[in-house]
């Protein structure tokens, strides 16, 4: 059998580190003379490794920081979260019993939507704090979610995970694998902790049950810690702030120099009193006496004799300017896959066929976040509410629970709306046509179950028909003469490209015979008028077949 690989480095080979210096790479990106090349220090992995956990605390508090007091940072998190988890994810039953799957459903709802049953602080509903777990993992790095022996959530934030080991936190590691985690048992001042302050949470518990969630994103298949996902805005963030506060200090001084008062004559005095003057006599280092004026709105300036001065009115802020924030707010958007349309709430800045380019990619970025949060939280979850549940749920259950198939499930994740609706349920419909795609797919594109949209379809057409019949019933008990259906009630929608004909009763045809009457005219030839009684027959036989029809088709409950 063949053994995995440690992690562990060893010492490298004496000889090729006396000679590393004579070797050359071909890669520009080795060379560490490249003039467009940042000089960084030390490799990632080095990096990762050494600056944990101080570095990551650091990182952390920033972006708490950034978050409360900056303009953007923070609500572009809450748009992230808002478009990934949404109404919260839905879960669907797959044990392979019918009624299993109801009894489960049922239990899960009333625990999900519960707080005091599904929150350690009795505040938040699951989808309530999934969607709080998406913003602090990003705006912090990760986060925990500990599965009570009572039943409850309870999540632990990023800070809380500390220990004694200055490399690893409070991560606890096997070598390879993470078994455990250590947390602090009150919020901590600093990212290390004694291992008396803190308690050890296995990642597995006795019965060989997951009973900690980690949620973080990762970079590297060797990472065991996350970083914030603002980490590589904070500067571009910084650069935004100084250029917003420079342009008010422009903007302030052009709106200071309203005005200036030239002195052409030197015998003119100067204007005693002026508007927002201040004198200052200060003394010089020579021992001179020196005024000095200080510059208030409103005030007027008396310029020496032979001196002019033109005044200017800048565009502040210019296009440059504009220019300028723009490309800043695009680029900390990218680092978190926002378009900048999304960050700014603003549809005017590009064309629709841009919009809807960018947004496409964006929301294959949502559905990557999305798939995580099921792997690392919501399946496991639900794993341990099963169990939990398995003496409510009877026999069946516990013969499922040996095969496993009790746990078959699948999460059905947000959706987004169309951003063309007429044209995209459009090509939907063409691919139906054509075979190319299934119902089910279409359903599961909105982020719905194709097995409740068929039973609420046929419920809701089945209780208009019903209502409808009844409707009709009765308007002819009221009116015998008046010939009604159910469907002209109904009103039901046919499907592209149907047209409902309705045909009358032909008084000049006999409706009891096949065959032409005796004495009816050959084909071709007039026939004779009939009589109003024979028309009144005919009318009377079609009023009786349309009460005799009540009864509606397959197609128009489907």
């Amino acid at each position: 059998m063949r053994r995995a690989l440690s992690s562990l480095r060893g010492d490298a080979d004496e000889s090729f580190n006396s000679r590393r210096d004579d070797y050359r790479s071909d890669l520009e990106a080795a060379k560490p003379n490249n003039r467009f090349l940042r000089r960084r220090s030390g490799t990632y992995s080095q990096v990762e490794r050494s600056l944990t956990p101080t570095a990551l605390w650091n990182v952390c508090q920033t972006a708490r920081h950034m978050v409360t007091n900056d303009a953007l940072p923070g609500q572009m998190l809450e748009r992230l979260a808002d478009n990934i988890i949404q109404g919260g994810f839905r879960l669907v039953m797959n044990t392979g019993d019918s009624s299993l799957n109801d009894d489960v459903t049922a239990l899960f709802n009333e625990w999900a939507n519960d707080p005091s049953q599904c929150d350690f602080f009795g505040e938040r509903s699951l989808a309530e704090q999934t969607w709080m777990s998406l913003f602090q993992v990003a705006q912090d790095g990760d986060g925990f979610f500990l599965f009570l022996d009572d039943g409850r959530l309870q999540f632990v934030e990023f800070d809380r995970c500390v220990g004694s080991d200055p490399f690893l936190g409070g991560v606890i590691t096997d070598g390879e694998r993470v078994t455990g985690y250590r947390f602090a048992k009150s919020i901590p001042m600093s990212p290390f902790a004694s291992d008396a302050d803190t308690e050890q949470y296995d990642v597995i518990d006795a019965n060989g049950q997951r009973q900690v969630a980690h949620l973080y994103c990762a970079k590297r298949m060797s990472q065991r810690r996350g970083y914030s996902w603002l980490h590589p805005i904070m500067i571009k963030a910084g650069m935004l702030d100084d250029l917003e506060f420079a342009t008010i200090v422009k903007a302030q001084a052009a709106a200071t120099l309203a005005g200036i008062s030239e002195r052409t004559d030197s015998k003119a005095q100067p204007i005693a009193g002026a508007l927002g003057r201040t004198m200052t006599a200060t003394t010089g280092p020579s021992g001179a006496s020196e005024t000095s004026t200080e510059m208030r709105h409103g005030m007027i300036v008396d310029l020496p004799f032979g001196r002019t001065f033109k005044g200017f009115a800048p565009n502040i802020p210019n296009n440059e300017h504009f220019a300028h924030v723009s490309h800043i707010i695009k680029q900390m958007g990218a680092a978190l896959n926002m378009p900048i349309e999304m960050v700014l709430l603003d549809s005017g800045i590009s064309n629709f066929s841009g919009t809807r380019m960018a947004m496409a990619n964006a929301r294959m970025s949502f559905r990557r976040i999305q798939k995580t949060w099921i792997s690392s939280f919501l399946g496991p979850m639900m794993r341990w509410k099963i169990r939990h549940w398995l003496p409510r749920l009877g026999r069946v259950a516990g013969r499922m629970d040996v095969t496993g198939e009790i746990f078959r499930h699948k999460w059905v994740e947000p959706s987004w709306s169309y951003i063309q609706p007429v044209e995209e349920a459009t090509g939907a419909a063409i691919e139906l046509e054509n075979n190319t795609i299934s119902p089910r797919e279409v359903v599961a594109r909105q982020g719905r179950s194709y097995d409740d949209v068929v039973r609420e379809t046929v419920e809701d057409n089945g209780a208009m028909i019903i209502a409808a019949i009844e409707k009709a019933q009765a308007v002819k008990a009221r009116f015998p003469d008046v010939d009604v259906n159910w469907r002209e009630f109904a009103r039901m929608r046919l499907p592209s490209g149907m047209v409902q004909t309705g045909m009358l009763p032909d008084p000049n045809r006999d409706p009891n015979a096949d065959a032409p009457a005796p004495g009816a005219p050959k084909s071709g030839q007039q026939a004779p008028n009939r009589t109003a009684q024979h028309i009144a027959q005919a009318s009377q036989a079609a009023r009786d077949q349309t009460l005799s029809d009540s009864t509606a088709t397959v197609e128009e409950f489907a």
